[in-house]
């Protein structure tokens, strides 16, 4: 027995990919950390009511799980906290896109499929098509399975959803037509496979060359937001040890001081001890090797806890920023960090740090703060280093 399955879509998706942030099975609360019902009112103008299931089956949702996974999810209806409910689960962390119906669009997909499904040279076909997509199709509704079943023998049903494994992957389908081809032995060589004039119509609808005109836009848009994206990312951060540079921490020290409420902040600023003589005697390959260690474990242990931030104040000089913190978790950060690096194995040195630790005081100028923990970090480096100098324990 010889098997040939297919689905068909034809939706073309339009705009930018959104992602789901909150969903639970076939709900989906939130999109790009909004209520799901915004992306309907706020691109579509689809308002919430009766009729809010047919006017969102012309525009169903496009889920992208992964580069090989994709598939069609329609709206049915919308709850009172703005969440939607869809034609089945959408996967939280997904990213989705808008489409649009385009019939001819649709139709030239269904007559590629047909083409395929003919050169298999099937003895019987079983097709499943979706209740939306009869919906959408109205009193057209047949004008698919027509083209696919054309001279072969067929049979099948309308359904909710429809099942497919392909890949070793079972999808459920919505809004799609899931065919299943079937023959015993091979393929015959007299079947006959009338050619299909599937290129596109120069007679293109509006609505599909305003799609192409969005789309286009859409993807020129994501390019220079990704271009500027990175050149801030530059322009913010460390080269080599990917933090926070100079400029942007000590700007943020300045922000923080204008912003917070309570001007509850700390400073801690380390220096790696002996860093000159490491870069001496085992080379500057060597050097970096210890600065990137020191840099990712802040990126993965310390920019991670809520309200710290974490630069290359220069060279060997680090500084970590705590707002709305408190004396006790300031010093016991320090700590840790100043035990934690110890254990860090890039080096054939041993690596340690010296720590200053202060808190700002009220009234005071940003630059005094700065100050008295650069003097409390070579307070450490005097009293024997691979220690922390904290002004108020």
């Amino acid at each position: 027995m010889h098997i040939l399955t297919n689905r068909m879509f034809g939706w073309k998706p339009i705009g930018y990919p959104l992602q789901v942030t909150h969903s639970e099975g076939d709900v989906v609360y939130e999109i790009d950390g909004k209520p799901a019902y915004d992306v309907y009112e706020h691109y579509l103008h689809i308002e919430k009511g009766h009729s809010f299931f047919y006017d969102a089956l012309e525009f169903p949702m496009q889920v992208q799980v992964d580069n090989e996974t994709k598939y069609i999810r329609h709206a049915k209806s919308v709850n009172p906290d703005g969440s939607v409910v869809m034609s089945s689960n959408v996967p939280q962390g997904s990213y989705i896109h808008l489409t649009y119906g385009d019939p001819r669009r649709i139709i030239r997909h269904t007559k590629q499929t047909g083409l395929t499904i003919r050169e298999f040279s099937p003895q019987m076909i079983y097709i499943i098509n979706c209740m939306g997509r009869k919906l959408f199709w109205g009193d057209k509704a047949d004008i698919e399975i027509g083209e696919i079943s054309k001279n072969l023998k067929s049979m099948g049903f309308s359904a909710l959803g429809e099942i497919m494994r392909s890949n070793k992957l079972t999808l459920l389908n919505n809004l799609s037509v899931v065919t299943v081809a079937m023959r015993e032995g091979d393929a015959r060589n007299d079947a006959v496979i009338a050619e299909e004039h599937t290129e596109q119509d120069s007679n293109m609808p509006i609505t599909a060359r305003l799609a192409i005109f969005i789309n286009t836009i859409t993807e020129e848009l994501m390019d220079k937001n990704a271009q500027l994206s990175e050149m801030l990312y530059k322009a913010s951060h460390d080269a080599l040890t990917n933090l926070l540079n100079r400029g942007t921490i000590e700007r943020n020290i300045y922000e923080i001081n204008d912003t917070c409420d309570t001007k509850n902040w700390y400073l801690l600023m380390f220096d790696i001890d002996d860093f000159k003589q490491v870069n001496d005697t085992y080379g500057h390959g060597e050097g970096d090797m210890i600065l990137k260690a020191v840099s990712n474990y802040l990126l993965e242990n310390v920019c991670t806890i809520p309200n710290v931030q974490a630069g290359r104040w220069g060279g060997e000089e680090f500084m970590i920023l705590l707002s709305n913190s408190s004396d006790d978790d300031a010093y016991k950060l320090a700590e840790c960090i100043c035990s934690q690096i110890k254990k860090q194995s890039a080096s054939h040195a041993q690596i340690t740090i010296s720590i200053g630790v202060t808190k700002h005081h009220e009234s005071e100028k940003v630059a005094d703060t700065i100050k008295r923990v650069d003097e409390l970090l070579y307070k450490a480096k005097e009293l024997g280093k691979n220690q922390v100098s904290c002004e108020f324990i």
